[in-house]
């Protein structure tokens, strides 16, 4: 069982009047280069757009480098990874299938089972991998999985949202046998011929 309570993120007294910033629940709303002020930057939680180490490590290093001068550097960050460390452990990116259709996106969803899989049958676990993709664009705009090691696997999917990367190419690309990532894979395919030319 996984119990989250929230976190306490204290931005009394740290003076953000001073530069006529104010703080919107808890967060600070930055600019496409992580500003919140002239040469003031917020990084980690506080920026957003969510709480996660990897995301704060992220944030930091984008931060650095438009400080010291690197203007033509924009941070991504519509593909963030999740991950959640239970047994089994969950890994996301992107978006759901009702948020997709939320932003007017033409979507579609595919599952294929870890469990039925020769992953599942060897390793004798269970799971799934869930795809969202564009119809219209014929890419990737998000992927949910649960199953062993899906925070590794996961990471196939930040890079196709990431970069753009065509479905045909990600259902074209070679998985090893038998793997989590096989199995999302599977889903790719099946997307893949199963849209409209």
């Amino acid at each position: 069982m996984l119990l989250a309570i929230g976190r306490d993120m204290p931005l009394d007294g740290l003076g953000l009047e001073t530069i006529e910033v104010t703080p919107e629940n808890g967060t600070l709303a930055t600019d496409d280069r992580l500003r919140i002020a002239e040469h003031v930057y917020a990084v980690g939680d506080f920026g957003g757009p969510e709480m996660h180490t990897h995301l704060g490590h992220y944030t930091g290093e984008a931060a650095a480098r438009i400080a010291l001068g690197d203007e033509a550097f924009l941070p991504v960050l519509h593909a963030i990874p999740r991950a959640t460390y239970t047994d089994p452990e969950t890994a996301s990116v992107g978006l759901l299938l009702e948020q997709a259709k939320e932003r007017g996106i033409d979507a579609a969803e595919y599952t294929a089972d870890i469990g039925t899989s020769a992953k599942g049958y060897t390793a004798e676990v269970e799971g799934h991998c869930t795809i969202v993709v564009d119809r219209a664009e014929r890419v990737l705009v998000g992927a949910f999985m649960a199953g062993p090691a899906v925070s590794e696997a996961i990471h196939e999917c930040v890079l196709a949202i990431r970069a753009n990367i065509p479905l045909a190419t990600l259902a074209d690309t070679i998985h090893a046998f038998p793997t989590v990532a096989r199995v999302l894979g599977t889903a790719l395919i099946e997307a893949d011929r199963d849209l409209p030319g």
